[in-house]
């Protein structure tokens, strides 16, 4: 790792930029006060710091102002990185936000090594995002105008629109020249915005097919699913693939991963989750307000699993509930999608079962469970 004796956080915004550098590590971060966001105020800022055969280092928060002064800096020679805002330390206690404050605390932080920096990408690649988002921005506009049609014919208690919506609504007639008038209005904004739609469509094809994602492109396109749109959707917003080690780290990059806040024992947590599952079991499928017993026989047969095999000491044969009993997996999966059909009949008490066949590698778990 490349050592540096100057770390230089900036406080970007639209007209101005906060400077702080921090030149050692026993040193005290100095603020240097603000420049103006153009590219000649930069390099002047550059000058001004550079004395000798200092080695800088730049930081800033990931915003609206894009990756200009990262490649700006860069093209000059110098480290920069883009941090991602959501991933810097803070205290629980601080709630003065200044620009002075934000760009101490940047080189302070980035002096130490606590920012992640996120990936940039490059111009062809920033490009091809731009177009994407554009794209998606046409048709958020083109959904929105279809809202508004349909809100105008419901007021007046006109039927929604069909497939074949466009000769329908070439007899919609209105009592009020003026109504007929707005009506048209809304017609010609969902066609100019389905156009536009289609002309982006056109020319996210041209673009991908002569530019260099085309081999990722064309690969991710031979997943089942996947179309053209999906697939440069993807490569635009991603980038390079290959900078993720593992699936889980692209998983985490894309949010899916889901959150988990607890301090207790690994046993005890497993028990409550098996007590949970029980209870939540019950409640859906056995209660009055939930179906009336629709479903009685199914929650049976899922209790009593669950009982003879997770009680201590109650002799089911003590199958394991983690993730890694395959068998115990497949009985509950069985357990879930096999239905029972029960019709009950209120007005003579009675209650008839109607049980379908139950197959026969079905009938064999649930044969254990006797």
């Amino acid at each position: 790792m490349k050592e540096f004796n100057k770390y230089i956080g900036l406080d970007v915004h639209k007209e101005t930029i906060a400077v702080s550098v921090a030149d050692t590590q026993d040193s005290e971060v100095r603020y240097l006060g603000e420049i103006t966001n153009t590219p000649q105020a930069i390099n002047k800022l550059v000058k001004q710091i550079k004395k000798g055969d200092a080695s800088l280092s730049f930081c800033y928060e990931a915003g609206p102002c894009g990756y200009g002064i990262h490649r700006q800096l860069t093209n000059l020679g110098w480290d920069c990185q883009v941090v991602a805002p959501s991933l810097i330390p803070k205290k629980a206690g601080d709630r003065v936000k200044t620009d002075r404050r934000d760009s101490l605390m940047l080189a302070r932080l980035h002096r130490v090594g606590e920012l992640t920096a996120v990936w940039v990408p490059d111009s062809a690649q920033e490009a091809l995002r731009d177009l994407t988002r554009a794209r998606e921005d046409m048709k958020h506009l083109q959904r929105q105008s279809k809202q508004r049609l349909l809100a105008f014919l419901l007021r007046y208690g006109k039927s929604n629109w069909t497939q074949t919506h466009y000769r329908w609504m070439e007899g919609v007639k209105f009592d009020h020249p003026v109504q007929q008038i707005v009506f048209q209005e809304y017609i010609d904004m969902v066609k100019a915005m389905s156009k536009r739609v289609e002309a982006l469509d056109t020319q996210i094809a041209s673009t991908t097919a002569e530019s260099v994602f085309w081999p990722v492109i064309e690969g991710l396109m031979a997943l089942r699913g996947v179309n053209l749109l999906t697939a440069t959707t993807i490569v635009a917003e991603i980038g390079d693939l290959r900078r993720f080690a593992s699936a889980p780290q692209l998983m985490a990059y894309l949010g899916v991963v889901p959150s988990e806040h607890s301090s207790v024992d690994r046993t005890l947590q497993r028990r409550y989750q098996v007590a949970r599952w029980h209870h939540q079991d019950r409640q859906r499928t056995c209660a009055p307000g939930a179906g009336g017993g629709i479903k009685f026989l199914k929650c049976f047969c899922i209790t009593t699993f669950r009982q003879r095999t997770c009680a201590p000491g109650a002799g089911g044969g003590g199958l394991d509930l983690s993730p890694s009993g395959a068998e115990n997996r497949r009985i509950t999966t069985a357990c879930r999608a096999y239905r029972v059909f029960i019709a009950v009949v209120c007005g003579g008490g009675f209650v008839f079962l109607t049980v379908p066949p139950v197959p026969h590698g079905i009938k064999k778990h649930l044969g254990k469970m006797r």
